[in-house]
């Protein structure tokens, strides 16, 4: 090590950390994909040379910072060579990340793998035991071009969830007693987030409503509090209204954590983002959020519990405001509380119509930064009985945050559009997106919500998921826009949607095309849709489950689908659709 290395590790805090046990995680004989680190990355260097050494218990997060700094002053491409082991990171204090990375170009962090191919590297946040956990944002990734984070275990130590079984319940009192997993976390006081019930001899969500929902840290006032017995692991709550939906020896997971901006990756503006062999076990709040940037490849990407029952409270992975492609391949996501894979712009709103040539929009809903126009893109107007296009010609924020834009058309704003109708931008939405040979499973949410265009799914598995497997459309009032141009394809749907999302409708499907935002009604916006030679299993736990609900849609091809053990295959509803063709 040398001197500068040395001096920066006696900085570096004493403070210990908690370690995972149990995680199955060997590291004996993990090496560099491609071969020896010299040989697979001769412009490389290693976080060893900064003093982040693994294992050691100590915090590595300004060892870390140091060699990611030095990575991208160099300016050329550059990779950053990790050890298999545990690295320590530390909470930002004030709020960011951390690791922030920004402005990077060409860089590429790579972790050790195990001989299975599994990375062996992991990266492991330090958190109190505490309810309502500050934001504790792993890595921040601004405006990076050509940016590869590869072979590496994110996780938390303690963790913002716990998990136990149950071993006594009395309805009566509403009371439920669980012994809290060996090496779980645990405390008197805990708060109850996104609880849900599961089955500990498959670890399969049981079929029953959420334990407990909700943001509102007022409804949690009932807390787990410590009991004798259970190796002094046992914890009893009462009056949280779910003493009806466990019985001894069910499994329960909850969250510590429900609002506030924590992620395990957040990007925002990046180019070529590359995401590989990544494995997520814990997640504060959201696990990975990326937006506004260009290109997306995320391959074996794992969002899964080892050791608890589930991973975090909120989605799994959400992108956003996107364009170039979006590639999702052979990535798995379990345990989640809310929707494992998002993809979704945003909707603007006319504001002022001008002369019809120049026009003001507004964001619905405030973003993470301001919208990006640019001459050429098309503007889609969602009214009348089919949506109208005009594209930019020129686009001005009429302040810094981007609150509002003026922009010039090249035709005039379609005869259907006004003073408050919805748009959206081809400047905002992929190319081309596809999602294949993935697995999700056992979440609570939708496994896919979609509201882009250009989507191919395709060799994927979808299974025991709350609500429906895959949503295509508008979510709420800033959200959208419609699914357009999708090919469903070659996937298995096995026994999801057993929670009605929607309750105004009359029933949901393992696909659902649908508008759940108050600007619509019956329009038939989304479009273009193929449902083709896929196999739907295990859909009749309540008599609203069906293969595939089909509302707020037109152009949509149903066949050569397979169904067994459903008992309503296509259901179709004839105010808001047209032209509908099933031959299922």
């Amino acid at each position: 090590m040398n001197a500068s290395a040395h001096n920066v590790r006696e900085e570096l805090s004493r403070r210990g950390f908690l370690v995972l046990a149990g995680s199955g995680l060997g590291v004996a004989g993990s090496v560099y994909l491609g071969g020896s680190a010299a040989s697979a990355h001769p412009d490389a260097i290693h976080v060893r040379d900064f003093g982040a050494v693994p294992d050691d218990g100590i915090d590595d997060t300004a060892a870390l910072r140091a060699a990611l700094a030095a990575a991208i002053t160099r300016g050329r491409p550059t990779t950053v060579l990790f050890d298999a082991g545990t690295y320590q990171l530390t909470p930002d204090p004030d709020g960011g990340a951390s690791l922030p990375i920004s402005g990077a170009v060409g860089l590429t962090l790579v972790g050790a793998v195990g001989a299975d191919g599994r990375p062996s590297t992991r990266l492991v946040g330090g958190l109190p035991l505490a309810n309502d956990i500050a934001p504790a944002t792993q890595f921040t990734l601004t405006d990076c071009q050509g940016l590869t984070i590869k072979n590496f275990v994110l996780d938390y130590s303690p963790r913002a969830t716990s998990s136990g079984e149950v071993v006594s319940v009395d309805p009566g009192a509403d009371e439920v007693v669980v012994d809290v997993f060996e090496n779980s976390t645990h405390f008197d006081g805990m708060r109850c987030y996104s609880a849900n019930s599961w089955d500990l001899a498959t670890r399969r969500l049981n079929r029953v409503m959420p334990l407990t929902i909700g943001t509102n840290p007022e409804q949690f006032a009932n807390l787990w509090h410590s009991v004798a017995g259970g190796a002094g692991r046992r914890y009893r709550i009462s009056g949280h209204g779910f003493s009806d939906r466990v019985v001894p020896g069910d499994g329960v997971s909850w969250h510590l954590n429900v609002v506030g901006g924590s992620y395990n990756i957040f990007a925002l503006g990046c180019r070529d983002l590359e995401i590989e062999n990544l494995r997520i076990h814990n997640a504060v709040g959201v696990g990975m959020l990326a937006g506004y940037g260009h290109n997306v490849t995320l391959n074996k990407v794992v969002v899964e519990p080892v050791g608890d029952l589930a991973v975090g409270p909120r989605d799994a992975i959400h992108l956003s405001n996107s364009t170039g492609t979006m590639s999702v391949t052979d990535c798995y996501i379990k345990g989640v509380r809310w929707d494992p894979l998002v993809s979704r712009s945003s909707f603007l709103r006319v504001t002022d119509a001008g002369d019809g040539r120049v026009i003001t929009v507004a964001p619905v809903s405030a973003g993470s930064r301001a919208l990006p126009f640019a001459a050429g893109d098309e503007l889609t107007f969602w009214a009348g009985a089919q949506p109208s296009a005009a594209s930019v010609v020129e686009a001005s924020p009429l302040d810094e945050e981007g609150t509002a834009f003026r922009i010039r058309l090249s035709s005039d704003l379609p005869s259907d559009a006004a003073v408050g109708t919805l748009l959206s931008s081809a400047g905002h939405e992929w190319a081309a997106a596809s999602l294949t040979g993935t697995t999700i499973e056992d979440n609570i949410g939708t496994a896919l919500v979609f509201m882009n265009r250009n989507l191919r799914v395709q060799g994927c598995r979808f299974a025991n998921n709350a609500y429906h497997d895959i949503g295509l459309g508008t979510t709420s009032a800033g959200t959208g826009s419609f699914a357009r141009d999708v090919d469903i394809r070659g996937n298995r749907f096995e026994g999801s949607g057993w929670v009605q999302k929607y309750s105004k409708h009359a029933r949901t499907g393992a696909i659902l095309t649908f508008a759940n935002n108050g600007a619509f009604t019956n329009q038939p916006y989304n479009s273009g849709i193929t449902i083709r030679a896929n196999s739907f299993t295990d859909l009749e736990t309540e008599e609203f489950q069906t293969g595939i609900y089909l509302r707020n849609a037109r152009d949509v091809t149903v066949r050569n689908n397979r169904y067994v053990d459903v008992a309503q295959r296509v259901e179709v509803d004839a105010t808001s659709t047209q032209d509908i063709d099933v031959r299922d």
